[in-house]
This record gives C-alpha cells, sequence and structure tokens, in this order.
C-alpha cells in the first residue's frame, strides 16, 4: 500500500494495516532503518516485552545520574 507524508512529516497507516495488527489511537510502535528500508513493528504492550527491548538499547553516552541531572538543568535553564 502507498502513503504519504503529510505536511506535519506525519504517516497514516492504511486500515486494512491496522486492523490486520489491531493498532489504534495510543499503540506502541518501534521503527527502524534496516538497510535502505523502513521497517515498523508493533510493540507488544505487556511490561514483560517493553524491558526486554529496553535493554536491548545501548546508551549513547555513560553519564551517572548526578551528570544526568546537570545536563538536564543545564537545558532547563539554559
Amino acid at each position: 500500500m502507498i502513503t504519504k507524508i503529510s505536511k506535519g512529516l506525519q504517516i497514516t497507516i492504511p486500515r486494512p494495516i491496522r486492523r490486520a495488527f489491531h493498532l489504534k489511537i495510543g499503540s506502541k510502535i518501534e521503527i527502524e532503518k534496516k538497510g535502505d528500508k523502513i521497517v515498523i513493528t508493533p510493540i507488544e504492550e505487556d511490561l514483560d516485552s517493553l524491558f526486554k527491548e529496553a535493554k536491548k538499547t545501548k546508551p549513547k553516552y555513560k553519564l551517572d545520574a548526578k551528570e544526568m541531572d546537570i545536563i538536564i538543568e543545564n537545558e532547563i535553564l539554559g
């Protein structure tokens, strides 16, 4: 199916696909780049699968809680 990117840089998942995967407002999906393709995968709502996905994610920076607090404070206060 072909869809187009809206003015707000959003896409609409066509109804037959939403129904096939039981997607509704608030459903979580994962978007990945695989080679030259964009892959959209529905995420199960149970906490176990969410934690499993989170464990696969490697942090971009190694920061402790204090360093994160400093960065957040600098972002908020400028």
